[in-house]
């Protein structure tokens, strides 16, 4: 079965403002694997409870994207959603803004600008 996938709008975060250190590879010949975190695109830490993150974390695949990309630029990215139907991911919406994360990291954020059926 294939997954369905989302047209989204992305900034990656530079080092200075907690992001990687170099950006990570979007094009076909590469698969990049964080979570999505459904939130405002202006949190920069993950919220915790005790010891636990208290987040929903959602596993994507961006699997279209540029070649190159700069820090702080928007650029528009085909994600798959890893899990569905077992994970919902109903909350990642057309309009939903998030944050990437590698861990609790959060190196980008974004919104979703189109969700697309399976195919």
């Amino acid at each position: 079965m294939t997954k369905p996938t989302l047209l989204v709008e992305v900034v990656f975060l530079s080092p200075e403002h907690g992001g990687r250190q170099a950006p990570p590879v979007l094009g076909t010949s590469a698969e990049y694997r964080p979570h999505l975190v459904v939130q405002d695109r202006s949190v920069r830490d993950a919220h915790m409870r005790g010891n636990v993150v208290d987040e929903e974390y959602l596993g994507v695949s961006f699997v279209e994207g540029p070649e190159k990309l700069d820090f702080g630029v928007p650029v528009s990215c085909l994600v798959r959603l890893n899990y569905f139907p077992e994970v919902g991911y109903a909350d990642l919406r057309e309009g939903a803004s998030f944050t990437v994360r590698e861990g609790v990291r959060v190196v980008a954020h974004g919104t979703v600008l189109e969700r697309r059926s399976a195919g």
